[in-house]
């Protein structure tokens, strides 16, 4: 009896040698995937980033912080307000890297990169926060940007670039223009253009207030892809917009569809002459609205106080429109 209760001691001892073996093994295991970032393995992408934004620190400045990186799926825990507005636009990544001054902590700024797919998806978000207090750059030869008091914007290709300042500061601000510059060289692009925004050159059109709008135009959900601007037009100042559809039939349908929307909400049709079955002149309490289609456009002037100062601006526009056909 005595040989057997050992033996069976031995295989009690053995046994849970094993056991124990088993759950150090699956511990390691455990911890060392806590230790493991590919998070692609459980269908988690991390943003990829395409450029070190800490070396893009200014002469005179340091990092702040280690730079930060979010997805669609985290954009809302970075500016969680103004999400959406990016998330429609095709938002794909954002870094976020904060550089203060060597020699004045007090002055830091926070430069925020989002890529956004395409230049359009970037100037839209660009343009529909443009800053009332907009000036031009000083230094750096871009295409779209502008600085304020103590920030800095612009668009470089498929990136939305903004950069805000602890305090307005003219320093800090030529610092963000030396940034500006880093990004220029070391991100890179493709060489797509916005092709429409030549509608908008000319005498009377004001380039630094262009807008385009991706989704829900002037609060019509259908005008969607819209371009606007303010042009001169006489002694008053307009806004003038248009929008690029896929064929001529579509076009005239998103032009019954928006006179539809603005005379259910209000709006009387004052049967002014314009361009014939093409054109329309509505009014809303003084306020004017004048829309065409021409083509695959449709265009016109949105809220002007003036008729006949708005019915000019949309005859421009729609020449405009008809020699970039």
């Amino acid at each position: 009896m005595k040989i057997v209760e050992q033996k069976s001691r031995r295989a009690e001892t053995v046994i849970g040698i094993c056991l124990l073996a088993v759950l150090v093994f699956i511990a390691t295991a455990v911890v060392s995937r806590q230790f493991d970032y590919d998070m692609s393995r459980y269908g988690i992408v991390q943003p990829k980033a395409e450029f070190e934004l800490r070396s893009a620190a200014p002469t005179g400045f340091e990092t702040l912080s280690t730079t930060e990186s979010y997805s669609p799926g985290t954009l809302y825990e970075k500016i969680n307000g103004k999400a959406p507005l990016y998330l429609d636009s095709g938002f794909g990544s954002l870094q976020t890297q904060r550089f203060m001054n060597s020699s004045d902590e007090t002055l830091w700024m926070e430069v925020y990169l989002f890529d956004m797919g395409e230049i359009k998806n970037a100037f839209s978000v660009f343009s529909v926060q443009r800053r009332e207090d907009a000036q031009p750059f000083g230094s750096v030869p871009i295409t779209f940007g502008y600085k304020t008091s103590n920030g800095l914007y612009f668009v470089h290709g498929k990136y939305n670039v903004e950069m805000v300042g602890s305090q307005a500061s003219e320093s800090l601000v030529a610092g963000m223009e030396a940034v500006a510059a880093t990004l220029q060289n070391g991100l890179s692009i493709s060489d797509e253009q916005i092709s429409e925004l030549g509608i908008f050159e000319g005498a009377g059109f004001a380039n630094g207030s262009i807008k385009f709008e991706l989704n829900s135009a002037f609060g019509y959900e259908g005008l969607n892809n819209t371009f606007s601007t303010k042009y001169q037009s006489g002694e008053e100042n307009v806004t003038v917009f248009f929008s690029k559809r896929r064929d001529e039939q579509q076009a005239e349908k998103l032009f019954n569809s928006y006179y539809d929307f603005l005379i259910t909400n209000g709006f009387k049709d004052v049967g002014a002459d314009f361009c014939g079955a093409n054109g329309k002149v509505v009014d809303y309490y003084g306020f004017k609205e004048v829309i065409f289609h021409d083509g695959v456009y449709v265009g016109g002037v949105h809220e002007a106080e003036n008729q006949q100062a708005a019915i000019q601006a949309a005859l421009v526009l729609k020449e405009k429109i008809g020699g970039g056909k």
